[in-house]
C-alpha cells in the first residue's frame, strides 16, 4: 500500500501489483505514457468502477490570513506526498490561480498526518490533500483544542483547470457543512474521481468477482467510511481516462 497514485500505477506497470486505487487525473497520464509516466511509458490498465469522489482540502488556521488560493502566494504549503494524486491536481491549482507552483510558493510534499502536525507546530501555512471526507488528518485539526481550522475554498479555479484538462477529470464539489466540527457551511472545491483500477492482463472472472463483491457487501463498506455512501452502479461507469475492464 502506498499513499500516492503514481506510486500505484507504476506497481501495476512493473507487474508488483494487481490492483490500485487512484485518482482520474494520474490514470489518465499513466494510460497515455505522458507526464509522469513519460519515461514508464503507457501502463496497461483497466477500469472496474469508480468509487467515490476526492474532494480537494486545503487545511489552513484561522489567523493565518489565507481565505483563498491566491492568499498562498510566497506561503509555506505543503502539496501532498511526492508523486501523489494530490500534488499533481494541487500544481494545476496553483498554475490556475497564476502562482508559480516551484517558486511562488515554499513547497512540501507532506502526507496528510505529519502535514496536520506540521500545520497545528506552526511549521506550515497550509496543506492540500485530495480524499473522501472526512479525512482522518483534517479531523485532527479540525479537534485541536488550540486551533480553529478553516478550509480554503477553491472551486473558482475549476473552469480554468478544465479549460487545459477537460470537464471529465476535474469538476466542482462541496464539502459539506458538518462534515468536521466547526464548518457550518459547504465549501466548495476541486474535485477529482477516485478509481479502482486492474492490470489489464487480470482474468474476466476475476475482475467480475471483484466488482460483485463490492456492490453486494456495499452496507458493510459504508459501516467503515462515509465515502462509501457514494458506491452506486450509476457512479461506478461514470467517465473516466482509460477503458473500462471487459
Amino acid at each position: 500500500m502506498t499513499s500516492a497514485s503514481a506510486d500505484n500505477l507504476k506497481l501495476i506497470a512493473r507487474g508488483r501489483a494487481d490492483l490500485a486505487v487512484v485518482l482520474g487525473p494520474t490514470l489518465d497520464e499513466a494510460y497515455r505514457g505522458v507526464g509522469t509516466f513519460a519515461s514508464v511509458g503507457k501502463v496497461p490498465v483497466r477500469v472496474l468502477a469508480t468509487l467515490y469522489v476526492n474532494l480537494m482540502h486545503i487545511v489552513t488556521l484561522a489567523g493565518s490570513g489565507i481565505s483563498s488560493i491566491a492568499d498562498l502566494r510566497g506561503r509555506v504549503v505543503s502539496l501532498g506526498s511526492r508523486g501523489s494524486g494530490t500534488e499533481g491536481i494541487a500544481v494545476e491549482m496553483l498554475r490556475a490561480a497564476g502562482i508559480d507552483p516551484v517558486h511562488g510558493i515554499r513547497r512540501h510534499g507532506l502526507a496528510p498526518a505529519p502535514a496536520a502536525d506540521a500545520l497545528k507546530d506552526g511549521k506550515l501555512d497550509a496543506f492540500f490533500w485530495s480524499s473522501g471526507a472526512p479525512q482522518a488528518a483534517v479531523l485532527d485539526v479540525a479537534t485541536s483544542s488550540r486551533h480553529r481550522m478553516r478550509l480554503v475554498p477553491s472551486a473558482e479555479v475549476v473552469a480554468a483547470i478544465q479549460r487545459r484538462h477537460g470537464r471529465a477529470l476535474y469538476f466542482a464539489a462541496n464539502i459539506p457543512g458538518g462534515t468536521y466540527p466547526g464548518l457550518p457551511s459547504p465549501v466548495p472545491v476541486v474535485a477529482a474521481a477516485n478509481v479502482l483500477v486492474a492490470d489489464a492482463a487480470m482474468s474476466d472472472s476475476l475482475v467480475y468477482d471483484i466488482v460483485r463483491a463490492i456492490f453486494e457487501f456495499g452496507g458493510e463498506l459504508r459501516a467503515i467510511h462515509p465515502a462509501a455512501r457514494e458506491l452506486s452502479l450509476t457512479n461506478a461507469v461514470a467517465p473516466v481516462p482509460a477503458p473500462f475492464h471487459p
